[in-house]
């Protein structure tokens, strides 16, 4: 972990924040800051240092931390983790989006927090160190692309000048055609080979001594050919032809060319439309010019092969010019210095790399003059472009450039490389003296330069008996001489040889040791010694005869159970032993299971059960002596698939108790699971027949017990209520009748007709209770919002969507019921002092929510829909709605009131 990293804490929840910078400050981070807005996050990172933001999705304010993540990646580049409690695929989407490097769930643990916060931080160099590789190589690129531009330039005035050269030679050739004589003349003594060339067919009618000298035939073979047979691409006559006939005029060409004796040549041809012999003939004047090709391909060979093994080096190259500035560096120089190559090349110094005190030195080395000179060991202080001290050492070599220019060419190497190399090789050495393997090096002849600890208390010797000793001295005589002319023939051919050895240690006792040994070669790839290692395995021999004695027993027993038992080993990964059931049960061999991997004996199993039978192989399910048990398909010989139970138990353990065996029945379950699946589909249907049977009783009975109401509510409304309302109207009227004279009377009279009216009022209130009588005639919203009316002393909202729409009956009277139930339950239970009802109905779906502020309850998971000290309401409401298949929820706990939601299918009960 790099201790003292900056992190900016974003979160809006204070105690959150806090926890997590003591977290950070405990692991060893450094927190530059907590912020809550992005305001004081853009002013943070404006101000101070940061290298990770922890972000937490969910802030107060106008932007969220995902988009805040976005401001920081365009404007900072800097890598941020996400700490959030929520989690959907909206927002992982959104996450991607802004190419989050980490994302944590809360709550998280101080090590997640570590490990997460480690690697985006790796990740994040990474990626900052592939992005400055890039630029390099795009600059590189553009480099390459410049230079490749100067030279095709200078190819381009190059041919320019050779087109004008040939344009005048053409010109003299027609001047000196005018003369017979002196064609004759230029014609023979011409140093460029010339044939004449018959247009028609290509035929030579004509050639000169040159051309003979070039191409090595005679005068008259030279007859015998056309300009075709000189070509080694055909293409190419064809090509010289069709420029010629565009417009007739001299055209000049390079190609390759035949000689006699079979080797090829490089010329340029000049075509020329001439008169022979009163005749128009072609004139070829042909030039060699293999030596020049030659030359160009190797000056653009050598150059790029400079180029590919100074960027491959592991020490850093530059090309100074005379002005001292770097014209060329290698990878490595602009990894060791920190630069990307495209900020070093034609931009800075050689001397900007070295400490102040120490350019003058670097500077004379460069202007001492004398090209090829070498000057070389001088120790130099460097810096990186970060500040960071380097010690060096230069080498300096001048050459001469185009034009008299002397250049250098510097190789500066970081001394601190080679001190970390040797570092290491200490920390290997510490290694090899520590592990408990055996470690021995020897010459190419077998003579034993070094062993290690292990070695000598593993074989009994001391380090002067053994030093100078052929390892010859530590045979038993228990292998053969064809198992060391074998080890002799691999290891000296340069390859592993890996095996069992039976040696013998000082005191005579045999030890086994499987031993691998490395052949190490030098850099002319000539082997110089040999690294022995190897390991004891007198355990393993010990505990292989355990198992032998047990497989006989094993053998011996397994024969005659009427299941299949087998021995599978952990170690190998493959099956021992079988008993012969294997091939009545499932037909195969023994032997063709034996000869199956693990990946190999998978295949044969159903790929849904695939998973639990590799869990059958996994040590961990045999780390107590229990018998770990599994069922799945597996293929028999006839392709068919047979269910197969296995039971497997922990068998051969070494001495350290490393379970190397298990031990394991399968019995085939295939017509028993049959059966079984048959009954189970019997049993399964005879309960949903049972449900619904159950479902159609409760939902009869519950109708009846309605229309029971509804004849209750009737005749309480309809007979006794009537009745007493005829009973008030007569003391009314009796009242009003009688004279003042007896005011007792009267009043008894009146007091008599109040409590008849309390009566009527209350048979009324009893009737609707039994079966609101409006709900038949006005709808669910209407008997709904009456019901609220007559809540007191509490503020009651009601919300509606559906308006006069009906339902049916079951609907209205379940919703009625639960409503009625949850109204008496607040006023009784809740102490609530609000109370909110929403009747939302949509796409065929009806949903009230019933809720409240009081002080809410305790729901029993045994029993979740019943609370603790109260009676069964919940539970009547849970019934009334999950009967004509709804869906009921109750959302509570103490101090946070309750909220109650039935969903009603309105299309699936109509």
């Amino acid at each position: 972990m790099d201790l003292g990293r900056k992190i900016l804490i974003v979160e809006d929840e204070r105690v959150i924040s806090l926890n997590t910078s003591f977290v950070l400050k405990k692991i060893g981070y450094h927190v530059v800051q907590i912020c809550s807005s992005v305001e004081n996050v853009v002013a943070v990172l404006k101000e101070k240092e940061v290298e990770l933001v922890l972000m937490d999705i969910n802030l107060g304010g106008d932007l969220d931390g995902i988009e805040i993540a976005e401001l920081i990646r365009k404007d900072y580049d800097l890598p941020v983790i996400f700490l959030t409690a929520h989690f959907s695929h909206d927002l992982l989407s959104r996450v991607k989006n802004v190419n989050a490097h980490a994302y944590i769930l809360k709550p998280f643990s101080n090590r997640e927090l570590e490990i997460n916060i480690e690697l985006v931080l790796l990740r994040h160099e990474s990626e900052k160190r592939i992005k400055a590789m890039h630029d390099t190589l795009q600059k590189t690129n553009q480099e390459l692309e410049k230079k490749i531009q100067q030279r095709t330039d200078e190819l381009v005035r190059a041919n320019k000048a050779l087109t004008e050269e040939i344009e005048l030679g053409r010109l003299q050739s027609q001047a000196q055609a005018q003369s017979e004589k002196d064609f004759r003349e230029l014609f023979e003594n011409s140093h460029d080979a010339i044939l004449i060339v018959n247009p028609a067919n290509g035929s030579i009618k004509k050639i000169n001594i040159s051309a003979c000298v070039l191409y090595g035939f005679t005068a008259d073979e030279f007859l015998a050919l056309r300009t075709n047979d000189l070509f080694f691409h055909k293409k190419d006559a064809d090509e010289g032809f069709e420029m010629l006939e565009s417009d007739g005029g001299f055209r000049a060409f390079e190609a390759i060319h035949h000689k006699k004796n079979g080797s090829l040549i490089f010329v340029e041809i000049s075509v020329t439309i001439i008169l022979f012999k009163k005749k128009l003939a072609l004139q070829y004047i042909i030039r060699d010019v293999t030596i020049r090709k030659n030359t160009e391909k190797a000056l653009v060979e050598n150059e790029r092969k400079y180029r590919e093994m100074t960027n491959f080096l592991p020490v850093p190259i530059f090309e100074v010019n005379c002005r001292e500035i770097i014209t060329y560096c290698n990878s490595r120089a602009a990894e060791l210095f920190g630069y990307a190559a495209a900020e070093m090349i034609n931009i800075l110094r050689l001397t900007d790399l070295i400490a102040d005190e120490e350019k003058e030195e670097v500077r004379k080395m460069l202007t001492d003059r004398v090209p090829d000179k070498i000057k070389e060991g001088k120790t130099h202080s460097a810096r990186t472009k970060h500040g960071e001290e380097l010690t060096v050492v230069g080498y300096f070599s001048l050459y001469s450039e185009t034009g008299g220019s002397v250049s250098a060419r510097v190789c500066l190497v970081d001394v601190g490389d080679l001190t970390r190399t040797q570092q290491q090789l200490m920390k290997l050495s510490m290694v090899i003296e520590q592990i408990n393997e055996v470690v021995i090096i020897t010459d190419p002849k077998g003579k034993i330069e070094y062993v290690n600890p292990a070695f000598l208390k593993g074989y009994g010797y001391t380090v002067e008996d053994v030093i100078g000793k052929p390892t010859s001295i530590l045979k038993s005589g228990k292998q053969n001489r064809q198992f060391y002319k074998k080890m002799w023939n691999r290891i000296n051919a340069g390859e592993i040889f890996s095996a069992e050895f039976i040696n013998l240690r000082k005191d005579n006792a045999l030890y086994y040791e499987h031993k691998t040994i490395t052949p190490l070669r030098n850099s002319n790839g000539e082997i110089t010694h040999f690294v022995s290692t190897g390991r004891n395995i007198i355990d393993e021999k010990n505990a292989e005869r355990e198992i032998y004695e047990h497989q006989r027993f094993i053998d011996a027993v397994n024969n005659t159970v009427p299941l299949i038992v087998c021995v599978y080993d952990l170690s190998e990964r493959r099956f021992t032993f079988f008993n012969n059931k294997l091939t009545s049960i499932l037909g195969y061999l023994p032997e063709d299971l034996f000869a199956f991997s693990q990946e190999e004996f998978i295949d044969l199993i159903h790929p849904s059960d695939r998973r639990l039978m590799l869990l059958a192989f996994e040590q961990d399910n045999y780390s107590s002596d229990e018998v770990y048990q599994v069922a799945f398909r597996i293929r028999n010989k006839l392709g068919e698939y047979r269910i197969i139970e296995f039971r497997g138990v922990s068998f051969g353990r070494s001495d350290k108790g490393v379970l190397r065996q298990v031990l394991g029945t399968a019995l085939d379950i295939t017509e028993q699971r049959y059966h079984e699946r048959q009954l189970n589909a019997m049993i399964r249907l005879h309960r949903l027949q049972e449900k619904k049977e159950q479902k159609i009783r409760t939902i009869s009975l519950m109708e009846g017990q309605e229309e029971e109401r509804r004849r209750l509510s009737r005749d309480l409304h309809d007979g006794i209520g009537q009745l007493m309302t005829a009973i008030k109207m007569k003391l009314d009227n009796l009242s009003q009748k009688l004279d003042g004279s007896n005011d007792a009377f009267i009043k008894g009279i009146n007091d008599v007709s109040n409590i008849v009216k309390t009566t009527i009022g209350e048979v009324r209130r009893v009737s609707n209770d039994l079966v609101p009588i409006s709900l038949y005639d006005f709808g669910l919203a209407a008997v709904i919002k009456r019901l609220l009316d007559t809540v007191q002393d509490k503020i009651v909202s009601f919300d509606s969507n559906i308006g006069n729409r009906r339902f049916h009956s079951s609907i209205e009277i379940a919703c009625y019921r639960i409503l009625q139930e949850a109204i008496n339950n607040i006023q009784k239970h809740s102490e609530a002092s609000e109370i909110a009802v929403v009747l939302d109905f949509e796409n065929d779906i009806l949903q009230m929510k019933i809720e409240d502020n009081g002080i809410g309850f305790v729901i029993l998971e045994s029993q979740p829909y019943a609370f603790i000290g109260k009676g069964n309401g919940l539970n009547n409401m849970y019934e009334r709605s999950r009967i004509i298949g709804g869906k009921h929820s109750i959302v509570t706990s103490p101090g946070n009131g309750c909220r109650i939601a039935v969903e009603l299918n309105a299309k699936l009960i109509i």
